[in-house]
């Protein structure tokens, strides 16, 4: 169930995606100046540049936890390790 769900969600983003860059590639042939700007002085010039952000800070924030979570167990892991041992 979670994979399936995990798979639509996946593929929706990568079609949101490719919509984005489709969009941003015509926006910087007619506009070449745009192609040093960041994303976030596009958020309210091209459409869906807010919503790639969004999903960006999502997933860094995510991340942030999974990787915060994995070193925290593995300290209480190790540091049970030593205590069991005296």
């Amino acid at each position: 169930m979670a994979y399936k769900k995990t798979i639509e969600e996946s593929m929706k983003w990568n079609l949101e995606l490719t919509g984005l860059r489709y969009s941003l590639i015509k926006e910087m042939v007619n506009r070449p100046e745009i192609i040093d700007m960041r994303l976030s002085e596009l958020d309210g010039e091209v459409k869906g540049v807010r919503d790639l952000v969004q999903i960006f800070d999502m997933i860094r924030r995510d991340s942030t936890e999974v990787i915060n979570s994995l070193f925290s167990y593995g300290f209480w892991y190790v540091t049970d390790a030593i205590a069991q041992r005296f």
